[in-house]
């Protein structure tokens, strides 16, 4: 609620950071909610200076997880369009007024592969025509972002059309490594990256461990994506917030001026972060 989102808020501004995608899992304790159907959420927000977002499968600032099971059935492009389309609108009109990034396309309910659609071909008409549709129920110069994740990458690579000025979110491989980066063919387009220090899915999730090295977190984002023209969105996906507190610190840094940090990224973080947290002799101890 927001008292949590309160205090999330404030520690993203402690760092520096500007965009979140609310929690979307049905099964999480407490379970998630859609988060734009609480308009005082929104409002928080705006206060603290957060643009709002959703998943990479969550469209148009609505949380399909927490759709009840009969409605699961409706989550169908090729047979529910106009119940598609209503569930996509209420959430423009939600967020009409607000700082939101618009996730545009479409994958299956609850973060599952698509279902609708059976060849890459015919996967390709069909998030056609779910751009299309999205884009005409929004202003022209709304920030946009689409995340070819997972099972959309290679329906990406067999042609697919991303509308222009959107946001393309290339994604690690859910461990830290970066796999594939845009290159030339899709410079006219901002270029974003999402990022896992935590991951929630079979069959290795690590949520409360907060395993990835900072030294990595440079490598990838900075020696990788900023170095590679990859500069205009960064998302981290953080299971558990505060006990990846120092992951989001260093990934702040990192965003603010990646062009000063070098390959010594991870011991001069640490020792700043120590010294800022503990005091002088105990960053001495870990120089």
């Amino acid at each position: 609620g927001v008292g949590a989102y309160t205090e999330i808020f404030k520690l993203m501004n402690k760092y520096g950071l500007n965009l979140i995608w609310p929690a979307m899992h049905p099964d999480g304790i407490p379970k998630s909610y859609d988060f734009s159907e609480r308009p005082e959420n929104l409002a928080l927000a705006d206060k603290y200076g957060i643009t709002v977002g959703t998943s990479h499968c969550e469209p148009m600032l609505r949380n399909n997880s927490v759709l009840p099971g009969h409605l699961h059935k409706k989550w169908s492009w090729n047979r529910h369009r106009n119940w598609m389309l209503d569930y996509w609108r209420e959430g423009v009109r939600r967020g009409s007024g607000h700082n939101v990034m618009w996730t545009i396309g479409m994958r299956g309910i609850c973060d599952s592969g698509q279902t609708d659609w059976k060849t890459d071909k015919q996967k390709v008409k069909g998030l056609q025509e779910v751009f299309a549709a999205q884009c005409n129920m929004l202003p022209k110069d709304a920030p946009k972002v689409f995340i070819p994740y997972k099972e959309v990458l290679p329906v990406l690579k067999s042609g697919l059309k991303i509308p222009d000025g959107t946001t393309l979110m290339w994604v690690n491989d859910n461990y830290g490594y970066i796999r594939r980066l845009g290159g030339p063919k899709y410079a006219h387009l901002p270029g974003g990256i999402y990022y896992h220090v935590s991951y929630y899915g079979s069959p290795h999730s690590y949520i409360h461990l907060c395993t990835t090295p900072p030294a990595l977190l440079w490598y990838e984002l900075v020696a990788k994506c900023w170095n590679n023209g990859v500069r205009d969105t960064w998302m981290l996906n953080v299971g558990d917030v505060f006990q990846a507190e120092m992951l989001i610190d260093c990934f702040g840094r990192l965003a603010a001026k990646p062009d000063s940090w070098g390959a010594d990224a991870q011991d001069v973080f640490l020792h700043s972060w120590a010294k800022e947290n503990f005091g002088e002799k105990y960053a001495e101890r870990i120089a």
